[in-house]
Parts: structure tokens; sequence; C-alpha cells
């Protein structure tokens, strides 16, 4: 579970800085290049927004990483580090959670 908490701890930590670090632009860049109806396959595959959207799905079946604008919100919720805090320690308890029930099953 280490490696969970310390992509969620870097993801707050990205979200929260200037939007104008590579970071912020290569994800915004991402996000835009999936709503733009692009058709065919894409040709540079990310797979960190991927794990992210999938574990955040575990954990909270409401909320979704698909697009800019679920993006914006996550950036909004990581500007509240002890609400982030809150989040991730949820999300990786229910992330655990569902792993340790796909185990036994």
């Amino acid at each position: 579970m280490h490696i969970v908490e310390s992509r969620w701890r870097l993801f707050g930590h990205i979200l929260r800085r200037d939007i104008d670090i590579l970071a912020n632009k290569a994800m915004q860049a991402y996000f835009n290049q999936l709503s733009s109806r692009y058709r065919g396959r894409l040709t540079n595959t990310v797979t960190q927004p991927v794990i992210i959207n999938k574990e955040l799905s575990q954990a909270c079946p409401h909320m979704k990483l698909k697009t800019s604008n679920d993006l914006q919100t996550m950036r909004l919720l990581a500007q509240d580090r002890n609400e982030w805090r809150t989040f991730t320690q949820k999300s990786r308890r229910q992330t655990a959670d569902v792993s340790i029930q796909s185990s036994i099953s």
C-alpha cells in the first residue's frame, strides 16, 4: 500500500503546484486529448492517470478522473491539505478493502 499512498501524495503535490509547471501542463494536455473526440488509437498512452482513475473509482464510485473538468475538481480538492489527506486515506482504505476482497474470491 506504500506505492498507492506515495502515488496519491505526489498527485496532490503536483495539483497544488503552479499550473505552469511541466507536470501540470502534461496532465492538462492528456485530458484535453481525451476530450477532443480523437478517432482511432491514441498514440501516447500514459498509465498514471488510468491507474489513479481506477483507484479513485474503487474508493469513490461517484468520482472519476477522465476529463479536464474532473482534473480541475481534483485540483480544488487538493488545495486544502487536510481535506486531501482525509480523502487519500479514505481512498487508500477502500482500495485495500477491494484488493483484499478480490484476493479472497
